[in-house]
């Protein structure tokens, strides 16, 4: 293909092997009409088109070119195309000319992607261009053409739409698809010139209770303070990208000792989002978890960097949150581990491997059986008896807490009514709800159905709630908690004692009953502050109308301390450990008394 423009001698002219022939009129006739046809065609186009001698003045201009540049033919005409028409590239550094560069080498160019026109005036615009040679017929070089057009909106409209498929459009962060870009660079970077990097895996703690409890809006605005308050934390050569929901990675490079300068980040990352954040008029308070992965000791690829980081996270929110672990081999094993009872523990669900074991609770005054607790328990086909602690946290992490929660709520009820139809029951059943079931939407849909289907006396039901869950007094779970009792449930604090409990939280909270926790019980004769905290939380919430109930019962000289102290109920081992069904029902369901 010809990319060349040949000027052809005009009809009628000297050159023109016709001129002077009979015919000279019909000739000169033709050369005016193809002069006007020509002048036509490029009026017509929508494309400015400047043409150029030799040296690069400009010979001739058409009307889009005019309107592109905002002047008339008599202030383009004879200019140089250099002065009047400056390019920059996207990065407004100086751009070559095309047509100086046409002029010297007779071939066809064009200008890279991102070109910026800037007029004398000082507009500037993107422009998309084709500037080529003109050669006569026998191939001298008479000039150039440029061809050229506005593409500033379009430019804008596809920088518009990729910045939108590589960035988070709720905080603007670069996403994971930007993260995974940037990193694979950065790695390659840092491979060559032996500099340090790092990957922070941050997730924040208890964020679900802020969607839970003031909507998802609130949620937004949070992550959006979130984001701001990431970025302030680093360089702007750094990357902070928004991996999804709560959780966020941060790229970090430097030409020091990485280890050092991800803690020092990880550190300033905790305390600043400590610090409340105002959302809708109100306080809001998160923390974080963070894990960190060092290049090149914990992987040489992006997928491995950012999956370590992952993994060192989990062990940070296992550890109690509002921390940051460093990524250590042995974390890879706990993660094998971790996925096999993420597995197991779905199929478990599903194929009744789980079970409930009942403790006893008794009152203190009369030795007779008041209720129990419903305790579940997992036997795992290849590892055995699982601790309720470790599944119960895998539930939590992986969305299964809601299932898990309502199987053991469904079955203990199902079980109490049929003691009941056998004749003998404790009083009340007990079961724990966690934070995550407790503030789900549909926790009190959930807890209906389960009176409607089992059947069961609402006042023979008693839900265990945590001090630190309660701890989020919003007006919202405050009236959750109302609703529940007024269904005819009875609520417990467990473990109280282990939280920031204060007088006027107590008078507030909807509760009957109070268990003091385990380690409080321990320390009665241990050490002097154990028996006068226990003292204490028997008196004030006594005076607040609640029952006090001592877990963790071990002993008889804790028993004779609890009962010199009027303390309503005990459970531990020192009546029983939690029993399976039958076995509790021979000891325990005839009323038996201690």
């Amino acid at each position: 293909m010809n990319d060349r423009i040949t000027a052809a001698p005009a009809p009628g002219t000297a050159a023109d092997p016709g001129a002077g022939s009979g015919a000279g009129g019909a000739t000169l006739q033709q050369a005016h009409v193809d002069s006007n046809f020509a002048d036509l065609t490029l009026g017509a186009i929508s494309d400015a088109v400047l043409i150029t001698d030799i040296h690069g003045l400009i010979t001739y201009c058409n009307p889009a070119g005019c309107a592109l540049l905002d002047r008339g033919p008599g202030e383009i005409l004879g200019w140089p195309v250099t002065e009047l028409v400056m390019l920059m590239t996207a990065e407004l550094d100086p751009q070559p000319h095309p047509v100086p560069a046409v002029l010297r080498t007779g071939r066809p160019t064009r200008l890279p992607a991102g070109t910026i026109l800037v007029r004398p005036d000082g507009v500037e615009f993107a422009i998309e261009d084709s500037t080529s040679p003109i050669v006569d017929q026998q191939g001298t070089l008479l000039g150039a053409v440029m061809v050229f057009h506005d593409v500033t909106t379009t430019r804008q409209t596809m920088l518009k739409m990729t910045h939108q498929a590589t960035h988070d459009f709720l905080t603007d962060l670069p996403n994971r698809a930007l993260l995974d870009s940037r990193l694979a660079h950065e790695l390659d970077l840092a491979a060559r010139h032996a500099a340090g990097l790092a990957v922070l895996y941050v997730d924040l703690d208890n964020f679900k209770h802020v969607n839970d409890s003031l909507g998802h809006r609130a949620g937004d605005r949070l992550l959006r303070s979130v984001a701001g308050r990431l970025c302030q934390c680093v360089r702007k050569s750094d990357t902070v990208s928004r991996f999804g929901g709560d959780e966020f990675v941060l790229l970090l490079t430097t030409e020091g000792n990485a280890a050092h300068a991800a803690a020092a980040i990880a550190g300033k990352i905790l305390t600043t989002l400590a610090e409340p954040h105002q959302v809708d008029g109100q306080a809001l308070h998160t923390g974080a978890s963070i894990g960190i992965s060092i290049f090149p000791d914990d992987g040489i690829e992006g997928e491995t960097l950012v999956r370590n980081a992952d993994t060192a996270l989990y062990l940070a929110k296992s550890g109690g949150k509002n921390a940051f672990r460093f990524f250590e081999p042995h974390m890879n094993a706990d993660a094998v581990q971790r996925q096999q009872l993420q597995d197991g523990l779905r199929v478990a669900l599903a194929g009744g491997q789980l079970a409930l074991h009942y403790q006893p609770k008794f009152d203190l005054r009369s030795g007779r059986l008041t209720g129990s607790e419903a305790l579940v328990r997992w036997h795992h086909p290849q590892l055995g008896n699982v601790s309720p602690a470790r599944f119960i946290a895998i539930a939590e992490d992986f969305g299964m807490i809601g299932a898990l929660g309502r199987w053991v709520r469904d079955t203990a009820c199902r079980q109490m009514v049929a003691w009941e139809q056998g004749g003998a029951a404790p009083s009340q059943v007990a079961v724990n709800v966690s934070a995550q079931e407790l503030h789900g939407a549909g926790f009190e849909d959930g807890l209906r159905q389960t009176l409607y289907e089992t059947g069961i006396a609402p006042e023979r039901l008693q839900l265990e709630i945590t001090e630190g869950v309660l701890l989020r007094e919003t007006d919202a779970a405050l009236a959750k908690l109302r609703r529940v009792r007024d269904m005819g449930v009875s609520l417990a604090i467990d473990d109280f004692g282990t939280g920031y409990s204060s007088l006027s939280y107590l008078r507030r909270l909807p509760v009957d009953i109070i268990k003091i926790d385990q380690s409080f019980i321990h320390d009665i004769g241990q050490d002097q502050a154990g028996g006068v905290i226990v003292r204490a939380v028997i008196g004030i919430g006594q005076s607040l109308g609640r029952r006090i109930v001592a877990e963790g019962v071990e002993d008889s000289s804790q028993l004779d301390f609890l009962r010199e102290q009027d303390c309503d109920e005990g459970q531990g081992y020192w009546f029983s450990a939690a029993l399976p069904p039958k076995e509790f029902a021979s000891r325990y369901c005839q009323g038996l008394a201690v």
